[in-house]
């Protein structure tokens, strides 16, 4: 598998919260480990807007369906054995805003 990069969209079967059960859905590549392993945070098409929410301003360039929302809060390791396939990536700009949230995020720890 090829190394992803930050901002890479990938679509996944995202496990659930409950640890049961997964979703087929896109989800945003924070970071390839190179391990088999992927740090990523699940995109929505439901409007969410806490503080770790990014809306996706540029979703048809990203090759979304429909308006999205990065869960920039909702991150997840999994296995690149779930991996579906690459669909796209952010614009430079959509990625400055999910890095800057990311980072007020870390900041909140």
């Amino acid at each position: 598998m090829p190394p992803f990069n930050f901002g890479d969209i990938l679509v996944i079967n995202f496990p659930f919260a409950e640890g049961v059960g997964s979703k087929r859905r896109p989800v945003m590549i924070l970071k390839d480990t190179e391990d088999d392993d992927l740090l990523v945070c699940k995109i929505t098409s439901k409007n969410y807007s806490s503080d770790f929410d990014s809306e996706i301003k540029e979703w048809q360039f990203a090759n979304l369906l429909s308006p999205s929302t990065i869960r920039i809060h909702k991150i997840q390791t999994v296995n690149n054995k779930l991996i579906f396939g690459k669909i796209g990536q952010l614009t430079r700009s959509d990625k400055k805003t999910v890095r800057h949230k990311f980072i007020e995020l870390l900041m909140k720890l």
